[in-house]
């Protein structure tokens, strides 16, 4: 059984790796227009 608290940091981090993963794709987004 997971506390509330081992929730909670378990939804930061999955909401942190989704920012990382969207800066991530933007900025490759950004480099291939700049290339193209």
């Amino acid at each position: 059984l997971l506390h509330m608290g081992g929730r909670i940091s378990l939804n930061a981090i999955k909401l942190k790796v989704d920012v990382i993963f969207f800066h991530m794709s933007k900025q490759s987004i950004s480099r291939m227009k700049r290339v193209y």
